[in-house]
């Protein structure tokens, strides 16, 4: 796919600056510098950064950029930053980098005197086999269309108390604990073959193909975090919760997921005990952190050697939501995610 130009596009050397998000690819923002605002969207990698004209991202005004500085490649569904062998050279969050270093979406790095941002279109839509695109006008494609149903895992992410620690420690020790959760669970949950992910504040909404990549994700980065716990700081701590059920989602065209079963994922994710309407016998009781709470129709699809893992708790009242809702509770600490995949 060829990049599209708005017709306000300059000629020249940034031609190819383009102010469309095209489907998929990335978006390289100057954040800091003397040409701040400067914007690359593209899909085509990888992309060249520096101070000669035939670099995708062209700074002649920066000095003390390289004439080949640094370059963002890609590899499968990952992104790496790689400096040329810079004389200034190329600092990633703070920290000047040899070799490569794997980018996040959001994440910041510097070439000379310039400050990129990062980001990712977080979402390459696998098309079902069979699926059906409603037929709308050009001007209600970006905005309402719904491209196709799905049924799918959902996981939704959040992360416990991060109102209170921008109180307590500041909003930059919140921000530092929210990029660790950034580094953990984004390269887990692409391992474990998510098809959709997006940011949601202090969490993500992840969807996979499978229960069992839902359940073996979210555990995985919960063992990982017990360790990394164990030698943080009390400032530095991450606790988390995850709700995931299964279902049928809608499709908007932009690729964000829509309905029902994403709504009751949410709720789950935030269930407290006065939504508790009848305890399950011999239940534990509920944890406000670190925990892993799932739906009946999710745990239906679990395989077989999973579920004993996984013990109801009890029948829930979800907000907005009809009925009374079994939900069960993953014992995480003492699940082997390694049977299960990736």
């Amino acid at each position: 796919m060829e990049n599209r130009r708005s017709p306000t596009d300059k000629e020249g050397p940034l031609a190819g600056l383009s102010s469309l998000w095209i489907s998929g690819g990335i978006e390289v923002l100057v954040v800091e510098g003397v040409e701040k605002g400067k914007v690359l969207r593209t899909e085509q990698l990888p992309v060249l950064i520096g101070r000669a004209p035939d670099n995708a991202i062209y700074l002649p005004l920066d000095r003390k950029i390289s004439r080949q500085h640094a370059k963002i490649l890609q590899e499968q569904h990952r992104y790496f930053l790689e400096d040329l062998g810079s004389s200034n050279g190329t600092f990633y969050q703070g920290a000047r980098i040899s070799g490569r270093v794997e980018l996040f979406h959001g994440d910041h790095f510097s070439c000379g005197e310039t400050t990129f941002r990062f980001a990712i279109k977080e979402q390459d839509l696998p098309r079902e086999e069979g699926a059906t695109i409603v037929g709308v006008s050009p001007e209600e494609f970006f905005s309402s269309a719904f491209a196709t149903h799905l049924r799918e895992a959902l996981v939704v992410l959040d992360m416990c108390n991060s109102s209170a620690l921008a109180s307590q420690y500041g909003d930059e020790q919140a921000m530092k604990v929210k990029r660790e959760l950034r580094r953990y669970y984004l390269p887990v949950i692409r391992r474990w073959g998510a098809q959709f992910v997006k940011g949601t504040g202090d969490g993500y909404l992840a969807t996979f193909a499978r229960a069992h990549q839902a359940v073996g994700s979210s555990v995985e980065v919960l063992q990982h975090l017990r360790t990394y716990n164990a030698a943080a700081s009390t400032s530095g701590q991450l606790h988390l919760r995850f709700g995931l059920n299964f279902g049928e989602t809608m499709v908007d065209a932009d690729g964000d997921r829509q309905g029902n079963a994403v709504n009751v994922a949410f709720r789950v994710e935030g269930v407290r005990g006065e939504n508790l309407q009848e305890v399950i016998a011999g239940a534990e009781l509920l944890r406000t952190e670190d925990r892993i709470y799932l739906t009946e129709p999710l745990y239906a699809e679990l395989p077989p050697a999973v579920r004993p893992s996984c013990q109801p708790v009890g029948l829930f009242a979800l907000k907005g939501i009809s009925g009374q809702h079994l939900l069960y509770q993953v014992a995480w600490e003492t699940v082997d995610y390694t049977i299960l995949g990736p």
